[in-house]
């Protein structure tokens, strides 16, 4: 159990630390998928916020990703073989509720200008594109999409083997 700890405590400073120094690159990745989910052009004007050891909530963000899957991975019943079909469940549930996050932020983005016409450029801060919530909703949409996913896993095997067994009871009598 000390060597699990152990390794989930480095895999959660990895992935913190990955969040602190590549916000930048989160910020200007998430920018441009927003950029191409939009119907129309938009611009986008400012600094890219870039401290040199990055945002820390956003840091603590990326961090809670191992946490996250470890602890959804407890709900199954063989957790040693089953971390990676978590970790892939995960994933999964994770990149798509990424890009509809930014799907939705582009519409968003659309949808507060009043006065927009046919084939204008619209324009907005960088700052209007709020990178910590974009992540933080995919972190929370995924394990508790990957959480149900276990649990009905679970349920299903458990309902399958019961019915097995009441098979077995019935042909042996």
């Amino acid at each position: 159990m000390t060597k699990k700890i152990i390794k989930l405590t480095f895999v959660t400073l990895l992935f913190y630390a990955t969040g602190r120094l590549a916000y930048e690159h989160f910020y200007r990745l998430t920018i441009s998928i927003v950029k191409s989910f939009s119907t129309v052009p938009l611009n986008f004007f400012g600094k890219f916020p870039f401290w040199f050891f990055g945002d820390p909530t956003f840091g603590l963000i990326i961090g809670a990703i191992p946490l996250t899957v470890f602890f959804t991975n407890r709900l199954s019943k063989d957790k040693t073989k089953s971390l990676l079909k978590t970790t892939i469940i995960y994933a999964l549930y994770f990149v798509t509720t990424y890009f509809i996050t930014c799907w939705v932020t582009s519409i968003g983005l659309l949808a507060s200008n009043d006065f927009y016409k046919d084939g204008q450029e619209l324009s907005y801060n960088l700052r209007q594109v709020n990178l910590n919530q974009i992540y933080l909703t995919s972190v929370i949409i995924a394990t508790v999409l990957t959480a149900a996913t276990l649990a009905a896993i679970k349920l299903i095997v458990k309902n399958k083997l019961k019915n097995n067994d009441r098979q077995t009871v019935d042909t042996n009598v």
